[in-house]
């Protein structure tokens, strides 16, 4: 979350019903890109030509990637939520997940080579065997050895990230394995509303992340991904 350990850190922890899915896929005109910006040459003349334009193959551009690509991807993997007869499979359980971020955020800056800003998520099926605790790590590790299970409460004291250090926990009970096999999904991710900054001849410009584009939060998109078990970030 930070790489200075004694920044504030806050979080949460709540469930996403299931429902979520993603918005229409917008035209690469309305993806609020920055403006097309001239080439310019800087520093020294050299006795080469500057191309004024990089052509790339079709899959590798932005129309192909919103137009063909992206739609592909989700209808391809959705109907695997579907029984043999069509029907659907989805739960009502929804997507449980703690998010953490740092209090201060700084936008597009790091420290000991960690990023000062965006939300980071902890997500997995809300389950009927799922337990979770957040609290110091010496208390939400001992409950869990000693009882095998969390006890659902949640720590509201935010502090500096060495302070009585913070920890995120899930418990999933899995029955009984045998013969047969038995699996959870676990997610962890960043979501960052704007990606990179974009030096043009407007100046620096933020460029919002992709997700901004298809759904209304950060918590939307992490319900549909950690359903589906995909990342595209």
């Amino acid at each position: 979350m930070s790489g200075d350990r004694g920044s504030i850190a806050e979080w949460s922890y709540d469930v996403v019903e299931d429902s979520v899915s993603p918005g229409s896929y917008p035209p690469v005109a309305e993806l609020q890109l920055p403006a097309a910006d001239s080439p310019k040459l800087l520093g020294t003349q050299t006795d080469f030509d500057v191309p004024t334009a990089i052509i790339h193959p079709p899959w590798n551009t932005l129309e192909a990637l919103v137009g063909s690509i992206v739609p592909s991807i989700l209808p391809s993997i959705l109907p695997s939520k579907r029984d043999a007869g069509g029907a659907e499979k989805r739960g009502t359980e929804g997507v449980a997940y703690h998010k953490v971020f740092r209090q201060e955020q700084l936008p597009f800056a790091e420290i000991n080579q960690q990023t000062e800003y965006g939300n980071w998520y902890y997500a997995t099926e809300n389950a009927a065997s799922l337990t979770h605790r957040s609290g110091a790590d010496t208390a939400v590790r001992k409950q869990f050895v000693d009882n095998g299970r969390l006890d659902n409460s949640a720590d509201g004291n935010y502090r500096p990230i060495q302070q009585a250090y913070p920890v995120f926990g899930f418990s999933r009970d899995l029955g009984s394995v045998g013969s047969s096999s038995a699996s959870a999904l676990f997610q962890i991710s960043l979501h960052q509303e704007n990606a990179i900054q974009f030096l043009g001849q407007n100046g620096v410009q933020p460029v919002p992340s992709m997700w901004t584009s298809y759904f209304a939060d950060d918590t939307e998109a992490v319900s549909l991904y950690c359903e589906v078990g995909i990342d595209m970030y």
